[in-house]
């Protein structure tokens, strides 16, 4: 096991703590009034590792303040001394503040911020730093072994997770091994859990019980829908002879349908040459009615000329209305910028006429500000020679100012003028635009009044009754209608049919009473497949069950083991990581117990030793002992012993102290 001791703690303006802490092997009480530094030092000490705080924050702030405000320009860092097994190590790590000059500017600009690592005071990078950290120690295990109530903080998958890692692999060979009754459960889970198993044999359990509780219903149902039976041999005969009368009659029927044939043809040609004659009357209705309206329309050109040419000028109206608006709109626009470029201009030359009135102004008197004496000849011509570089400056500073609002001018000028032009193009435009609108409306009303003066006509209605030939082909269509007959006379044939569907209402009775025959058949057989099948599914319901008690058997079996082995890894606290419902479902859980009282309802002194007694027991698991830091440890009388090094955090009164 990796024994792994604090021995000693520097913090640097860490949260406004400057101090150097050592620590003892064994037992180090760290104590004193509520703020006064207790817990900074855990939070030293996670930052140092692993650059976060206890309760994982890794932007929480650090650096000491003064009325609200961060210092800055100091160091804020903090320095570890650990002694894993017999090697010591030293650990560094510092929040430093990157500070830069800008360009043409005296004073330096705070940048940014920057985390320098230094393992044994050999600066590395802070990638190089964690995985050396990971080298003593794995950060996924460090505060469930240095902070009591971190492993039971878990999420209970996750602790019962860690349960199941530190018993290792109960396999189901070893089991059975020890219980060989149980021997047929691994033909049962080949390439499956046990959980699987259960389910799934559940599952089919349910199944089953739903598919018989159907079979008995069903049954009834069938025997409900099974029909009476009848005399089914005397139906058959009573068939044959009816069908025989009915083939006797068709054979009468056919003779007399051929004398009926050439009546009926006779009477289709008729009627054949009727439709002919009405449509010739109604292309020649048509005809008529095309006459009219070429007519009509040769009559109105001239009209139907002049309403075109209105429509074409109300278009054009209209477009020269949307054209002129949007022009309006533009030159509107247009002259609001112009507006604004003009007032621009006018603010650069006010800041031209500014730059060029300043003089450069010395403040030098020949006098030190700091002896109040006059200079000497060295520092007189040293000081001239200084004003001079100023004067210089201020100058070329000056014509490079004036020089670029020159330039924006120049800029703001050209601008204006195209501004100007613009507007004058388009109010030139607008001006052409409402002329050629006035032109326009002036035509059209113009094809208005000569439309009014053309004279215009409608088409008449077409009378059928004054075409002469229109009145010839009704005249024929009326003596065709005269010689049609509506039936022939077969009064002999009508009764014999009138018989044949008597005869065959008589057969389609007797067919559905044979048609029962096959549906007593059929309901006969489906009862009994429904018997066969009602047993199938009994002896399967039978075996299904055996299996399900021999799985929960084995399963209860099981789960002592696994209880046992994990809990006797603990002195102090019991797991118990399965249950069962009131129908016997077996469920996963975590519980901790302290002796028979759950772990959230012990008080606060059995809580803090049972939570000592998983991290030693997770000691021996990771193979790590660490520093176990108690917070609030005022509140305990007596701890067990701990694999690692114990730190107490006490209130008190007093100032802080360490013993």
């Amino acid at each position: 096991m990796k024994d792994i001791v604090l021995k000693k703690i520097t913090m640097t303006n860490f949260r406004g703590a400057n101090r150097v802490t050592e620590f003892d092997q064994n037992l180090t009480t760290i104590s004193g009034r509520n703020g006064s530094g207790k817990s900074r030092h855990f939070d030293a000490f996670l930052w140092c590792l692993f650059g976060k705080d206890s309760e994982e924050r890794n932007d929480f702030n650090i650096r000491t303040e003064k009325n609200g405000e961060p210092l800055h320009k100091i160091e804020c860092s903090v320095e570890i001394v650990l002694q894993v097994d017999a090697e010591e190590i030293i650990l560094k790590r510092v929040f430093n503040e990157k500070w830069q000059k800008a360009k043409g500017c005296s004073q330096e600009v705070l940048k940014g911020n920057e985390t320098l690592c230094y393992y044994n005071n050999v600066p590395v990078s802070v990638t190089e730093y964690r995985k050396r950290i990971n080298g003593i120690i794995d950060e996924r295990y460090f505060k469930l072994l240095s902070y009591p109530g971190e492993f039971m903080n878990l999420h209970w998958e996750k602790r019962r997770e860690i349960l199941f890692e530190l018993a290792g692999t109960l396999s189901d060979e070893n089991i059975i091994e020890q219980n060989p009754e149980y021997s047929d459960i691994l033909e049962l889970i080949h390439n499956k859990s046990l959980s699987d198993v259960m389910k799934e044999t559940k599952a089919t359990m349910k199944k089953l019980k739903e598919a018989i509780a159907e079979i008995g219903p069903r049954i009834k149902q069938e025997s409900l829908r099974m029909p009476e039976a009848e005399d089914f041999d005397k139906l058959r005969d009573k068939k044959k002879e009816i069908e025989e009368q009915m083939e006797r009659n068709n054979k009468i029927i056919a003779d007399r349908s051929a004398q009926s044939k050439l009546f009926y043809q006779d009477e289709e040609n008729k009627r054949k040459r009727i439709n002919e004659i009405r449509n010739k009357q109604n292309q020649l209705l048509l005809d008529a009615q095309d006459a009219e309206i070429e007519r009509v329309k040769e009559c109105n050109k001239e009209y139907s000329e002049l309403m075109s040419r209105i429509s074409e000028k109300t278009t054009r109206i209209n477009l020269l209305l949307n054209e002129m608006e949007a022009t309006e709109r533009l030159i509107e626009r247009l002259k609001n910028e112009l507006v604004g470029v003009q007032n621009e201009l006018s603010l650069k030359r006010q800041e031209y006429v500014k730059i060029d009135s300043e003089q450069f102004v010395s403040l030098s008197n020949g006098i030190c500000p700091l002896t109040k004496l006059p200079y000497c000849q060295t520092m007189l011509i040293a000081e001239e020679n200084d004003l001079q570089k100023k004067q210089m400056q201020f100058n070329e500073n000056k014509l490079i100012n004036k020089a670029k609002i020159t330039e924006d001018g120049k800029r703001l000028n050209d601008a204006i003028l195209k501004l100007r032009e613009t507007i004058v193009e388009n109010t030139e435009k607008a001006k052409n635009l409402s002329d050629e609108l006035h032109d326009t409306e002036n035509e059209k009303n113009n094809l208005i009044k000569e439309s009014k003066n053309v004279r215009h006509e409608t088409p008449v209605d077409i009378i059928p009754q004054d075409l002469p030939q229109w009145i010839e082909y009704e005249n024929e269509i009326n003596s065709l209608f005269a010689t049609i007959e509506l039936e022939p006379e077969n009064k002999d044939t009508d009764e014999i049919q009138e018989q044949n569907k008597s005869l065959t209402y008589q057969r389609d009775l007797i067919i559905l009473s044979l048609n029962k025959e096959v549906d007593i058949n059929k309901s006969l057989a489906e009862i009994e497949r429904l018997k066969e099948e009602g047993k199938k599914l009994s002896q399967q319901l039978a075996d299904c069950e055996k299996t399900e008690y021999h799985i929960s058997q084995y399963n209860r079996i099981k789960v002592k083991e696994l209880d046992n082995r994990i809990n006797s890894m603990f002195s102090l606290v019991k797991f118990k990581l399965f249950d069962y419902t009131l129908d016997g479902n077996e469920i996963q859980i975590c519980n901790a117990y302290v002796g028979d009282v759950n772990y959230g309802t012990v008080n606060k002194a059995l809580k803090l030793n049972a939570d000592l007694d998983i991290i030693n027991t997770l000691c021996k698991m990771f193979g790590y002992a660490t520093p176990v830091w108690i917070d609030n440890a005022e509140s305990y009388n007596a701890f067990i012993d701990t694999k690692g090094q114990l730190i107490k955090l006490v209130v008190t009164k007093d100032d802080l102290t360490i013993n």
